[in-house]
């Protein structure tokens, strides 16, 4: 699931997570470099041709990877 929010109210959650890390003697997981780089326009990419040149296929759709990885930031405590 997808949850858009407004780019104010990201720099907002970006700070508070930037402070609480400070706290804890942390790097921010989300930080305000990273909500400009997100809420850039037309930020996307498409690899297909790049694909296609190598003969390249992933191992597993982008959603599960997505899905992996934010288990893995829950279990290490990053999230």
């Amino acid at each position: 699931m997808l949850v858009s929010i407004p780019s104010p109210l990201a720099r907002v959650i970006a700070i508070g997570a930037e402070l609480g890390a400070a706290l804890q003697r942390k790097a921010a997981v989300l930080n305000r470099e990273r909500v400009i780089e997100m809420t850039q326009p037309r930020w996307v990419c498409d690899a297909s041709a790049t694909f296609r040149d190598l003969n390249f296929t992933p191992s597993h759709p982008t959603s599960v990877g997505v899905a992996e990885t934010a288990e893995w930031y829950r279990k290490a405590g990053w999230m």
